[in-house]
């Protein structure tokens, strides 16, 4: 159910930024991003990553539960700080949470009730006749990696996909033409993408790193979809 946590974080948008500056899908500050081996420069934050960021989430939860001895802590302190809700228990003595609700910060005490009532309504909303008007689906990703420069518009052409969708997948990168980086860049793409890109990548890597290529070969040999029904 810990999943749900990220709707009550960000209402599931991967590029929010509070106005604390808690940036991604589950509100990491930089320093704890950081902590957690979030890398975050001018080019790329992976506190908008879906992936590692939920990663680095569970393992920053696990801490926060094996500190606080009870998930409704860990929550609390997820929210607030583990500091302040250290300070507070070894202020009062009290170590349960409903016991501690009334002293810790009006937010975060409405922080624990309004998870527990989400993770209720994502069980159990149908049964109340409570359905969600449009589901969308992201499609099966898989990731390249690219060492060199990279022009992620010219990628998204030379994929078939658009510059949009190709953001909406690599949300964590904040620009659209990226340096060259001495760790690379790892890039996801939609599954049924990698045949083509793996057949023709050393022409596609050589475009989108600004080198030379003979990007006409790419142009005769365009992707063909299965949904496509054409040979």
């Amino acid at each position: 159910e810990l999943k749900y946590l990220s709707i009550l974080e960000s209402g599931l948008n991967p590029k929010a930024v509070s106005r604390a500056n808690a940036v991604g899908l589950w509100q990491f500050m930089s320093f704890t991003g950081k902590e957690y081996g979030l890398s975050i420069s001018e080019n790329v934050d992976e506190r908008m990553h879906i992936e590692k960021s939920t990663e680095a989430a569970c393992r920053y939860l696990k801490y926060l539960n094996r500190l606080f001895n009870f998930f409704y802590l860990a929550l609390a302190a997820y929210n607030s700080g583990q500091g302040r809700i250290g300070r507070v228990i070894k202020k009062t003595g009290l170590t349960n949470y409903w016991d501690l609700h009334p002293h810790i910060p009006k937010e975060t005490s409405k922080y624990v009730p309004q998870f527990i009532a989400l993770a209720y309504l994502m069980n159990f909303g149908s049964e109340h006749g409570l359905k969600p008007d449009v589901v969308n689906y992201r499609p099966e990703l898989q990731n390249i990696y690219v060492e060199s420069k990279v022009d992620l518009g010219l990628l998204a052409q030379l994929t078939n996909i658009s510059l949009e969708e190709m953001q909406t997948y690599n949300p964590h990168f904040k620009k659209t033409v990226l340096p060259a980086s001495r760790y690379g860049y790892e890039i996801a793409l939609p599954t049924s993408i990698i045949p083509y890109f793996n057949e023709n990548k050393v022409a596609i890597l050589d475009s989108i790193s600004g080198k030379s290529s003979v990007i006409d070969a790419i142009d005769e040999n365009p992707i063909i979809l299965a949904s496509n029904n054409s040979e």
